[in-house]
């Protein structure tokens, strides 16, 4: 073998060589930024969870302040859609938002005497935010899962006796404690 083959055969080593790390250091660069966009969604369903467990919390409080109703929380979330404890129509959810970080409409629920006064996710996924929460969440920050984000519905509610009935409003406060699961 000649001098000249010897040397080109040398340099197809070293471009192979090249064009290995060249490949590794690609499939290090995808797997990179397949990594920044899960974390990106991550963080909208996480934005969308906070959004849709307002809702729930505001809608489960409207429930419980109706006017001329007595003043009790929803025995099941499709009470939200409509209320049917009044003469008239009445809607505190357009919809029942499914829970974002799981995609499912399952949502596990607080109960309190046999009604709901709130909901959290059934996800166990660590959250990514632990900081900066809108005002009233702030318990949030400890959580260790997702399902540690529960959406209450505030402490006291009251709602105004009907009219000439003379009685008067009715308040009513979920516990602070631990309550007990549905399931």
């Amino acid at each position: 073998m000649s001098r000249r083959t010897e040397v080109r055969h040398n340099r197809g080593g070293y471009a192979m060589v090249m064009a290995l790390l060249l490949l590794a250091l690609a499939s290090l660069g995808v797997m990179l930024a397949v990594q920044i966009a899960q974390t990106d969604a991550q963080r909208e369903r996480e934005l969308e969870l906070l959004f849709v467990g307002a809702q729930y919390r505001q809608a489960l409080a409207a429930y419980a302040s109706a006017p001329n109703v007595p003043a009790e929380y929803p025995r099941k979330l499709d009470d939200l859609l409509q209320d049917r404890r009044l003469p008239t129509t009445r809607r505190y959810l357009r919809r029942l938002y499914p829970d974002p970080i799981t995609g499912s409409s399952d949502w596990e629920v607080k109960l309190f005497q046999g009604r709901i006064i709130g909901v959290h996710s059934r996800s166990t996924l660590e959250p990514l935010i632990h900081a900066n929460f809108p005002e009233g969440y702030a318990a949030f920050e400890k959580a260790k899962s997702y399902a540690d984000w529960t959406f209450d519905a505030p402490p006291a509610t009251t709602a105004p006796a009907p009219a000439g009935t003379g009685t008067p409003p009715a308040t009513i406060s979920p516990p602070t404690a631990a309550p007990v699961d549905a399931h």
